[in-house]
């Protein structure tokens, strides 16, 4: 019966995306019914995983369990039993994502980016030893490495934001899939007020001195435009019409291993925001 939330809290210690995601599948009809053992279960698997299997700064482990993992399900689990709307749970939940980001980053910054670099630093010796007859190879390795731990260095908040929407995305449709609660992804789309942070966090990206401040907001902003390409891509599809929502999870995480799909879908997802695809749909539906 606790099965799921002993895994969950395995992997929270050392795997927030899968410890969130499962939680997030499972949890909530436990958390209909308050049932305090099964989220008791879940906090004694993750603490044993944060103390006897979790690497690095213990403190961190145990405040992404807690704040991080715990707090962002519990949001999210709070809003769609009080709205018994998807879409609210998972955007409070994602908010408390970003502010989490920001702090874990601003406590904990310079310990997670040394750790970064020595991980960085063990696997480019190792490629020295294994590949130390190809020289090309060892130096495209090297200048790989070097791009890589520079972009983790820079973009810690975002990072952890997007490892955690995701998380909630696809737990959210995992949850929807095996439930009665229905989740009409289709109708997905942020308010027009989204545009205006969006245009923000491009001019702090164009700006040199604030480069690095845009681009985390643009990889915050970007994954929700994501979203709400899907949606319309949905929409116009018609997959949601179809009864087996497991089949929708599949393919949205199809979708989300390809990178040009990706950004095509961001850009709809954008241009849905101006020229309401949808609702000029719909409107066309009840004029025929």
């Amino acid at each position: 019966m606790f099965f799921s939330a002993l895994i969950a809290g395995f992997f929270a210690g050392f795997s927030p995306f899968w410890g969130l995601l499962i939680i997030i599948a499972y949890g909530f009809r436990h958390y209909q019914k308050q049932n305090i053992a099964y989220f008791a279960t879940f906090a004694v698997s993750s603490l044993l995983s944060v103390f006897l299997i979790a690497a690095g700064k213990t403190s961190l482990a145990l405040m992404d369990t807690v704040w991080g993992i715990g707090l962002t399900a519990l949001i999210f689990f709070y809003y769609l039993k009080s709205t018994h709307n998807y879409h609210t749970a998972f955007m409070y939940s994602s908010g408390n994502g970003v502010l989490y980001g920001f702090v874990r980053q601003l406590l904990y910054g310079q310990f997670i980016n040394d750790q970064i670099s020595e991980s960085s630093y063990q696997s480019l010796e190792m490629m020295k030893e294994m590949f130390k007859d190809n020289p090309e190879f060892l130096t495209l390795a090297e200048q790989s490495t070097q791009t890589s731990v520079t972009f983790f260095h820079n973009h810690g908040t975002a990072i952890w934001f997007m490892v955690i929407f995701f998380a909630l995305y696809l737990g959210s449709l995992w949850l929807s899939a095996r439930t009665k609660t229905n989740w009409n992804h289709a109708a997905f789309a942020l308010p027009y007020w989204s545009a205006y942070l969006l245009i923000s966090a491009m001019l702090f990206f164009l700006i040199p001195a604030t480069r690095t401040t845009g681009a985390n907001l643009l990889l915050i902003i970007l994954p929700c435009f994501l979203i709400q390409g899907i949606a319309v891509s949905f929409y116009f599809w018609k997959f949601t019409t179809t009864s087996n929502r497991f089949v929708l999870f599949l393919i949205i995480s199809v979708i989300l291993l390809n990178y040009i799909l990706i950004l095509l879908l961001i850009l709809l997802g954008i241009a849905d925001l101006w020229l309401q695809f949808r609702q000029k749909h719909q409107q066309k539906l009840k004029s025929m």
